[in-house]
């Protein structure tokens, strides 16, 4: 579970005597290049590919159809982000085959699916509507929490969702990013939530925060600005499926560093929640079972 929060009262960032360390040397991950959209040609290969990921969207569309050429940009976009969902493209009057054995009479249709199970169908050019559903969709397939743990944590999270001052904090930050990776995230976070606005990178997201010199000036607002986009489910939604190893490893990194940096302690804290709640007599940092 990823809450994004931010302090009630933030502290002041540190001062303005900044000295930016030297570059890492850490190469982009440009965003994924290979084939992300699937074109089933056959009544099996559609079947196969619902139950090749325990996730998958299938856009039933059609040449001639002006509403589907308007939404299928942004469906291509959130192919390339959400890597954990199977997104699929059928021209209807091409698999004509897949239509029938599907029952669609209008297009665009979109359906969802948990294991090759249907779970939401709807039509209509809405790119909220197509964000809402695959939110929805992330959060049906999230795993029940066990009793044990009931008592500690809240199946539904708490997102405490304010963002940074990005114009103050991008000046300020350790030189850990590349410039066009930067842009995406400072775009992304200062659009407040905003559906239309694309997910960073997040796969060349992951590398940078993996790679992170935690001695490095500033640290902690580069895992500030991961607890601010994980607010969005569509970045949380990633992050707990194929980028568990890098929330994992910024838990176990922080826990084992000085107590003293306490601004890199709260805001680990935000990103990930402990287990239980701190003990009065140690309000330091306790790290949550990320073992992966």
């Amino acid at each position: 579970m990823i809450d994004g929060a931010f302090a009630q009262q933030p502290p002041p960032y540190p001062g303005t005597n900044f000295t930016p360390s030297p570059p890492q040397t850490q190469p982009y991950s440009a965003p994924q290049t290979q084939e992300t959209m699937h074109h089933p040609s056959t009544v099996q290969d559609f079947d196969e590919l619902i139950h090749s990921k325990p996730l998958a969207i299938a856009f039933f569309t059609s040449e001639t159809c002006g509403p589907c050429k308007m939404i299928e940009p942004t469906y291509n976009s959130l192919s390339k982000t959400h890597t954990n969902i199977t997104f699929i493209h059928i021209d209807t009057q091409k698999q004509f085959a897949i239509a029938k054995e599907n029952q669609i009479t209008a297009t665009p249709t979109f359906k969802t699916y948990l294991h090759g199970i249907l779970q939401s169908e709807w039509k209509g050019a809405n790119p909220s509507a197509l964000d809402s559903n695959l939110s929805r969709l992330l959060e049906v397939a999230r795993p029940p929490l066990p009793p044990s743990l009931r008592g500690c944590y809240a199946q539904s999270p708490i997102l405490f969702s304010r963002s940074p001052p990005i114009e103050k904090v991008v000046p300020k930050l350790p030189p850990v990013f590349p410039k066009p990776l930067l842009n995406a995230i400072s775009s992304f976070l200062a659009a407040k939530g905003v559906t239309d606005v694309l997910v960073p990178p997040l796969v060349a997201w992951a590398d940078v925060q993996r790679n992170l010199d935690y001695d490095v000036e500033n640290a902690w607002m580069v895992i500030d600005l991961l607890r601010a986009a994980c607010a969005d489910r569509r970045v949380s939604g990633w992050f707990v499926v194929d980028g568990l190893d890098v929330i994992g490893g910024i838990v176990k990194t922080v826990a084992k560093r000085d107590e003293s940096e306490w601004q890199l302690r709260v805001v680990t804290v935000q990103l990930v929640p402990p287990p239980s709640p701190p003990s009065p007599l140690r309000p330091s940092f306790v790290s949550c079972n990320c073992d992966v």
